[in-house]
């Protein structure tokens, strides 16, 4: 049984000896439609069935991720991930909560790349209300990637800081 995190190493039921993972009925997964339907959160407007599917996958990321055992650096990715798909619902406090928890493991395992998306994530958040500490957020992202081979975290925190240029 695989369950992905966001391609993360967090993938296969396996590598949870004794978890009670519980099967999501395929007939409730419904997603946007168009070409946009694997990527839950992303399409033109959010409808009522992304909405639930979004819920749906949020419960699943909130079940691996309350499961011990992993790769530490792989469970900060699926809390970011996790926080960015429950960004695109609205529940703002429960992804800032995600964001932090990637955070934290970001930096204390040391990898740029976790650390960069959980700032960007927060950043994300932060651009509905303060532009300016959105913009700090993602500098500081930028900051911890100078030097490295990450890619992924430094490009998501440009893509961030010019929507906020954007909205200055």
């Amino acid at each position: 049984t695989m369950l992905s995190l966001g391609g993360s190493a967090l993938t296969s039921c396996d590598r949870f000896p004794g978890a009670n993972f519980r099967p999501l009925p395929l007939d409730t997964a419904v997603m946007p439609e168009g070409n946009s339907a694997t990527r839950p959160g992303v399409g033109a407007s959010p409808s009522r069935a992304s909405t639930t599917g979004s819920l749906l996958i949020s419960q699943l990321f909130d079940q691996a991720l309350g499961t011990p055992g992993g790769d530490e650096v792989n469970r900060g990715r699926g809390y970011f991930d996790a926080g960015l798909l429950v960004f695109w619902t609205g529940d703002d406090e429960r992804s800032e909560d995600l964001h932090r928890q990637a955070l934290e493991i970001g930096r204390r395992a040391g990898d740029p790349t976790v650390t960069a998306l959980a700032l960007t994530g927060l950043a994300r958040i932060a651009l509905r209300s303060d532009v300016a500490a959105a913009r700090l957020l993602c500098e500081e992202a930028v900051a911890v990637t100078d030097g490295t081979e990450d890619r992924v975290g430094r490009s998501s925190a440009v893509h961030v800081l010019g929507v906020a240029a954007q909205m200055s």
